[in-house]
């Protein structure tokens, strides 16, 4: 659909300045939008006019609003009328009747005489055949027959029964709430509480694997922490140097399938004569034979120049020949191949860290290893675990320079360290003075409350993998009792029974029991309606 272009008036426009556009628009078929209480809409006619105008010169126009009456007036004039708010055709009709005051009333005295005359004739009474209709529907109306009555005695007696059913189905329903829904039960326990206490140390060794009333031993378990770090630093000596090229080398064996071992210094030698040297033994594996040709196997090694500078800085070789070979079949089958090429060789003055350096250098990589190796301690070891704080260790096991100055004349430090970290559970210890409580107590007993204090700092024997723990320990404890067992049992039970039962639990000290609502004289069915409360 070819879409239609718009013109838009001003509010203040006249009827003449908006015939003026619509005539000069260039356009035949076009949206013309009127602002909300434009000035042509101030009298209807200008409508009448504008329709009247577009016409004569053959122009279509579609009046677009966002004001309601402009649209009503529009569309009663002939205009197709569209919203602005929505973008959709607006379906505002022309009204056979218009309201007293309304601005339609001046646009043609002629439509008002043609709707007058259409409402009267819609008025106009009923025929006479139409009225003798309905005289005779009243008579039979008022003289219902013997079938109508006996129709209505019917639906009083099934009235009747319904509100019977309906009154029995509510006393059922209350009934069954009464004695199945609103019953509950609420049961509060005291028990007898037995006081028990302990002072003492008890030992937690890493040779002990179980818990130990008899020994007052527990369990202990010695964690190890350990951080490395490696940083640069400036080096602000200098001296003379000579450095050696080093490089990694790949030998190759395509001569038989038998390994070939080479000693510590074995040579190789670059097409322009440059020596490297091994600097371990190797040994090159046997070469795969496949249908009679040999496949070449090859092994890595490091090997260093045979003199310092850095002429001996070369880039990747193809083959190197090993000079011991040469005079034998082997000269052609072993060589070696530089694929990154040696590098480091020098010869001259070079930044070199001073002791000083050094020194400094290992503090701070040092201390920073500290930090990181207590910071890893608290994420590492497992939350159950009371850790030793002052038992643990912290040891350097490795630290020096990693690298010499490089173009920047920095050097680089490592250090490694290591904590030993002594530990065991809290809930050992409570188990093992549930054990010594149990010594003097047969019966089954439940831990209430405790309180466990240390009595001075722990101290550990790493080396002998032991925890000396000295402790003051005070604990509350009562029989035990299961709540869901003893639900269980006094499901259905009188009163009687009820009372009965709470008394034979063992420890008892006092019970009470509320039975609700006030006619409920038994513990109901529903093991979800009992509360039972132990303290």
């Amino acid at each position: 659909m070819k879409p239609v272009k718009k013109i838009y008036a001003n509010k203040s426009d006249s009827c003449a300045t908006i015939v003026h556009k619509v005539i000069s628009s260039g356009l035949d078929e076009f949206v013309l939008y009127l602002p909300k209480n434009a000035a042509i809409a101030e009298n209807p006619k200008n409508f009448k006019l504008l329709k009247r105008e577009a016409n004569t010169v053959g122009k279509k126009l579609i009046i677009e609003s966002v004001d309601e009456d402009i649209l009503r007036i529009a569309a009663a004039c002939g205009f197709e009328v569209a919203d602005g708010i929505f973008n959709r055709a607006s379906k505002a009709p022309v009204m056979d009747i218009m309201p007293a005051k309304s601005k339609l009333e001046s646009i043609s005295e002629n439509d008002s005489e043609e709707n007058t005359d259409a409402d009267e004739e819609i008025l106009e009474p009923d025929s006479q055949e139409e009225e003798e209709t309905d005289r005779k529907k009243g008579t039979e109306e008022d003289y219902p027959s013997s079938d109508d009555a006996k129709i209505r005695s019917d639906k009083r007696l099934f009235k009747r029964a319904g509100l019977t059913f309906a009154f029995s189905v509510i006393i059922i329903a209350v009934g069954y709430v009464s004695f199945f829904i609103l019953p509950t039960a609420q049961i509060s326990i005291e028990r007898k509480k037995t006081d028990w206490s302990f002072s003492g140390t008890v030992i937690a060794s890493t040779k002990e694997t179980a818990i130990s009333g008899n020994n007052l031993t527990i369990p202990a378990q010695i964690f190890t922490v350990s951080k490395n770090g490696v940083y640069s630093f400036p080096a602000s000596g200098s001296e003379i140097v000579e450095k050696k090229a080093v490089g990694t080398i790949t030998i190759w064996n395509a001569y038989s399938s038998e390994s070939q071992p080479l000693v510590k210094n074995t040579r190789f030698v670059t097409p322009d004569g440059k020596v490297y040297r091994l600097t371990s033994a190797v040994t090159i594996p046997g070469a795969k034979i496949s249908e009679g040709k040999v496949q070449a196997s090859s092994i890595e090694s490091e090997v260093i120049a045979d003199a310092a500078g850095d002429s001996y800085n070369v880039g990747s070789i193809q083959k190197l020949r090993i000079p011991g070979f040469q005079g034998s079949p082997k000269y052609d089958g072993f060589y070696g191949e530089f694929k990154t090429g040696a590098s480091g060789g020098f010869v001259g003055e070079m930044k070199v860290p001073t002791k000083d350096d050094i020194k400094a250098a290992k503090e701070d990589v040092t201390a920073k290893m500290d930090a990181a190796v207590k910071s890893s301690i608290v994420m590492t070891i497992p939350p159950e675990f009371k850790i030793i704080e002052n038992a643990i260790t912290y040891s350097v096991t490795k630290d020096g320079v990693v690298s010499d100055p490089d173009d920047k004349g920095e050097f680089s430090y490592g250090v490694m360290m290591e904590a030993k970290v002594p530990a065991y559970k809290e809930d050992d210890l409570v188990v093992l003075m549930t054990e010594k409580f149990k010594e003097n107590n047969s019966e089954s007993y439940d831990l209430i409350s405790k309180e466990l204090s240390y009595v001075s700092d722990l101290s550990a024997d790493l080396p002998a993998g032991k925890i000396s723990i000295p402790l003051d320990f005070k604990g509350i404890w009562a029989r035990s009792f299961d709540a869901n067992v003893f639900k269980a049992e006094i499901i259905g039970s009188s009163e009687k029974s009820l009372k009965s039962a709470i008394f034979a639990i063992p420890g008892v000290l006092s019970a009470k029991a509320d039975l609700w609502p006030f006619w409920v004289t038994s513990v109901p069915k529903n093991p979800e309606k009992i509360e039972i409360e132990v303290n």
